[in-house]
C-alpha cells in the first residue's frame, strides 16, 4: 500500500490589498481552526495567497503572519475551499487582489 499523496504548488502571490484580509472572511469564506491560543490581531503583517493542485483538484490556502508586540507572532495557515470555487470565494479573491488564475 502507498501512503504517499502527490500534490504541488500552482501559484504563491501576495495579494495587493492584503490589508482587506479580514477576520470576517474566516466566517464567511474560510475554514479556520482554534487552538486555545489568544485571538490572533487583524488584519495580518503579510499574507500569501497559495494555490495548491492534487490528483483530486485544487485547493487555495492563505498563508498569514500575524504580530503582537510583545508575545504574538505567528504564521497560520488558512485553508480555502476546494475546487470548484463559488462565487463567494471568488469575490474574496478579487476583494484582496490575490492574482491567481481559478481554473483547474
Amino acid at each position: 500500500m502507498n501512503s504517499r499523496f502527490e500534490c504541488g504548488i500552482r501559484c504563491i502571490t501576495r495579494p495587493k490589498k492584503a490589508k482587506l484580509f479580514l477576520n470576517k472572511h474566516s466566517d464567511d469564506n474560510i475554514e479556520t481552526f482554534s487552538d486555545g491560543r489568544p485571538s490572533l490581531p487583524f488584519p495580518p503583517e503579510e499574507v500569501w495567497c497559495v494555490q495548491l493542485h492534487a490528483a483530486g483538484g485544487g485547493q487555495v490556502v492563505f498563508v498569514a503572519r500575524h504580530h503582537r508586540e510583545p508575545y504574538c507572532n505567528s504564521w497560520v495557515v488558512y485553508q480555502g475551499p476546494e475546487e470548484p470555487y463559488d462565487q463567494g470565494f471568488l469575490d474574496l479573491l478579487s476583494g484582496i487582489a490575490c492574482d491567481l488564475d481559478p481554473a483547474p
